[in-house]
């Protein structure tokens, strides 16, 4: 990486409100800095839908050119937001930059829902209340190992939908990337 760059695991997100009208999200990033430096640096977010067409985007400036971390954060609004659900797990992508003399980014993927949690009623996905029946999964699939193919987490995932799903406990162990 450049001596300037998004932190590892420094891109993060989350909806500040969620209508049918308009999403606000908002997107973290932390920007390590092995040395100080005068040059300008510009953080850019943009937010595309499943189709691939740019629904909001956004640049800032970072505020601080010392040595070391930095947290920034970018505010984009969507207009007419498709939410993520059990049925439909629509899902947006999230390009973000950090611009300088050279370019460093990341790209995540979006589901944007809203979650209740009652101790009365139990859980609401996006406003309707369900049942959370779940299962828990270590990070391998038995006689393959931990190193599971991504056809076998798809048939394994469809399987468990079928017999009615809809969560999973994940073990303690890390996870594959596309199992996220």
């Amino acid at each position: 990486a450049p001596e300037t760059h998004i932190a590892q695991w420094g891109v993060g997100w989350h909806a500040t409100s969620l209508t049918d009208k308009q999403a606000v999200i908002a997107v973290d990033m932390e920007i390590q800095k092995h040395q100080a430096t005068a040059e300008k640096l510009e953080l850019s977010a943009v937010l595309y839908d499943a189709d691939g067409k740019q629904v909001a985007s956004r640049r800032a400036s970072v505020s601080n050119a010392k040595q070391g971390m930095t947290k920034e954060s970018i505010s984009l609004k969507v207009a007419k937001p498709h939410r993520w659900n059990l049925d439909n797990p629509y899902l947006y992508t999230l390009k973000t930059e950090l611009l300088s003399n050279g370019i460093d980014g990341s790209q995540t993927n979006v589901g944007l829902r809203t979650l209740n949690f009652d101790a009365n009623k139990g859980f609401a996905l996006n406003g309707k209340w369900m049942k959370v029946k779940g299962v828990c999964l270590h990070h391998d699939a038995g006689v393959l190992g931990a190193v599971v193919p991504e056809e076998v987490w798809e048939r394994r995932l469809h399987n468990l939908k079928g017999i009615g799903v809809n969560a999973i406990r994940m073990s303690h162990n890390p996870q594959a990337p596309v199992l996220y």
